[in-house]
């Protein structure tokens, strides 16, 4: 689904995603952080954008990758 999206729109899938389903965002971003592509764009998220859930959901993410 990644490759099939493209960088840009698989971006804005993610951050939709994590704004309004933030438990779907969260298992999407995981699996994509499986591959190079999926971990740059999950890293380039902008969470100014993403609904209190979202950011929330994007930042325990984060944290765990470190």
């Amino acid at each position: 689904m990644l490759v099939a999206l493209g960088s840009d729109r698989a971006s804005r899938v993610l951050a939709w995603l994590l704004s309004n389903e933030p438990d779907s965002g969260d298992e999407l971003a995981r699996a994509w952080c499986d591959q190079e592509t999926g971990l740059a764009i999950v890293l380039a998220v902008d969470e100014a954008t993403l609904s209190k859930p979202g950011r929330k959901a994007l930042r325990r993410l984060l944290h765990a990758l470190r």
